[in-house]
């Protein structure tokens, strides 16, 4: 039985299944379910999803100059660039905008306060969207066709839209992973995509970037993508 729990071939999910019916066996027969103790193997996780810097051009690139499409680049530039999650970049407001300090507030995992930077690459895609953003009562940044603020669900199906010719499996978080995986491939370091990135892990690792601060940060940013 145990060899069969570790057997390769069986699936993960058959296997948790398995052992939970054994356990209740072992217990009907008046035994200790608590002494099985068969460790399973951890169930593989499947790879980081993102795109390359190529895919990134050719999409940006593929935008047309439509009210939709002048949106969704600043929005695909800022998600594949900057990493921010699906909740923080809905968020955002026009207040959230500080362009003396080139830098964005978000209200961050946890409704934890924070800012990222609004880097050289990106700059031109706001600047466009907001120079056609319609002027509504809604201080949301990104708004619909009729002015109303853009739902979640939309942003998902717009940027999923936009990355289906390179993959149909695909969510706005691996545009999150697009920004880290672009930076560690261009040589920032780590503690530098953490910061930018918010992790939990700050805990553990902030004696050892906390010199660090976002603006800093930026500035590693802007070498990589130019501007």
């Amino acid at each position: 039985y145990k060899e069969y729990l570790t057997e390769k071939k069986v699936g993960y999910s058959s296997k948790r299944v398995s052992l939970a019916a054994f356990r209740k066996l072992v217990k009907m027969l008046g035994g200790d379910p608590s002494v099985v103790r068969i460790i399973l193997p951890k169930k593989a996780k499947s790879g980081v999803k993102y795109l390359t810097e190529d895919q990134i051009s050719a999409i940006l690139n593929n935008m047309d100059e439509s009210y939709e499409g002048i949106r969704d680049s600043a929005i695909f530039a800022i998600f594949s660039h900057i990493g921010l999650r699906l909740a923080e970049l809905s968020n955002i407001t026009l207040d959230d905008l500080d362009f003396e300090r080139n830098r964005i507030h978000i209200l961050g995992k946890n409704m934890k306060d924070g800012h990222v930077p609004i880097i050289k690459f990106i700059r031109p895609f706001l600047d466009r969207w907001l120079s056609v953003r319609p002027e509504t009562q809604s201080n949301f940044l990104w708004l619909d066709s009729k002015g109303e603020r853009l739902k979640r669900r939309a942003i998902q199906y717009r940027m999923s839209k936009q990355v289906k010719q390179f993959s149909k499996e695909f969510s706005t978080h691996s545009l999150r992973h697009t920004a880290a995986t672009t930076l560690i491939n261009n040589g920032v370091e780590l503690k530098s995509i953490q910061k930018l990135l918010r992790h939990s892990s700050i805990r553990t690792t902030g004696d050892v970037y906390s010199h660090k601060d976002v603006d800093s940060v930026g500035s590693e940013l802007d070498q990589v993508y130019g501007g």
